[in-house]
């Protein structure tokens, strides 16, 4: 059928939504930090070239210039494709770098991206000294720094970002010790590191062999 021709239920938006990010009503779906920026619309000279280096790019909503971007090649990423990308970071909202190649020295790029709300950086080799750009990026509200090498002394330093709702350290070198510290003091923060021995409920019911 054509898509025309397909009629939307209550639940499509939201289930849309929940796949491919953005809210058309004008604001995130849940956010609690500030209210979004108004931004110019990004070249679209710009965005092609972005294109053809392995980035995919949409806007985030109907009513904004914003936009959320996608690294999709199997290839790591150059300086030089996130220099490019720079010159979009006033559109920028939400970044998926995952398995990128991504080092520390080209997180200092990212850290210029001030209007950032959602960074995905797992699965790169970056450190504590990321760790310490990233938490300078003030709207951020999601971050995944999973299979990564951050250790404790990072984790404080982006467990500290004021508007953060999700934060994903699993596979990484952060203890309980810290993730039950930032816990207690950040309840509204919710922070995924994984399962441990307290997380798992022990079972005591016997099964018996059917032979």
């Amino acid at each position: 059928a054509k898509v025309s021709s397909l009629k939307m239920t209550p639940e499509a938006p939201a289930a849309l939504t929940a796949i491919v990010g953005g809210d058309d009503s004008g604001a995130e779906d849940g956010a609690k930090g500030p209210p979004l920026p108004v931004v110019a619309a990004a070249d679209p000279a710009q965005i092609k070239k972005l294109e053809g280096e392995g980035f995919i790019l949409r806007k985030l909503n109907k009513t904004s210039n914003l936009l959320v971007v996608d690294y999709v090649s199997p290839k790591p990423t150059t300086p030089e494709a996130l220099a490019d990308l720079a010159k979009l970071a006033p559109q920028i909202e939400d970044l998926n770098l995952r398995h990128a190649g991504i080092t520390d020295a080209e997180v200092k790029t990212i850290a210029s991206f001030s209007h950032l709300r959602r960074l995905r950086l797992e699965a790169n080799d970056i450190t504590d000294a990321a760790a310490k750009d990233i938490a300078s990026l003030k709207d951020l509200s999601y971050l995944n720094l999973t299979n990564t090498k951050l250790t404790d002394a990072g984790f404080s330093q982006v467990a500290a970002l004021p508007n953060l709702e999700d934060l994903y350290v699993w596979g990484t070198s952060v203890t309980p010790a810290a993730v039950d510290k930032m816990k207690a003091e950040r309840k509204g923060v919710n922070v995924y590191a994984g399962l441990t021995a307290k997380d798992v409920k022990v079972e005591t019911k016997v099964m018996q062999p059917t032979n």
